[in-house]
């Protein structure tokens, strides 16, 4: 049997164009996570790492907020999914 909280999982809703987001179990979204923040410490277009204090410019910032933008997106659909799974069960009590 398919735990309620896992219906709907594996749909893609898209955001903006060339952006969807894929509908996962809380899990999958603990396991995204690590991946995002060691690219966060980065620098765009390396694999060099950021030392402490290294003062960070405008091409750092807009790397960050494409993966702050991204993960909004994922965290405000994935939840929007939860929340219409719990309500949805309730509604059929």
């Amino acid at each position: 049997m398919t735990p309620p909280s896992c219906i709907g999982h594996g749909r893609r809703y898209p955001i903006r164009r060339g952006l969807s987001v894929r509908v996962a179990p809380p899990t999958d979204w603990a396991n995204e996570s690590p991946k995002f923040a060691k690219r966060a410490y980065l620098l765009p277009g390396s694999a060099e790492k950021i030392e402490a204090g290294e003062k960070l410019d405008e091409a750092y910032a807009d790397f960050a907020l494409s993966i702050i933008q991204r993960r909004l997106a994922q965290a405000g659909v994935r939840l929007a999914n939860e929340l219409n799974e719990i309500f949805a069960q309730s509604a059929d009590v």
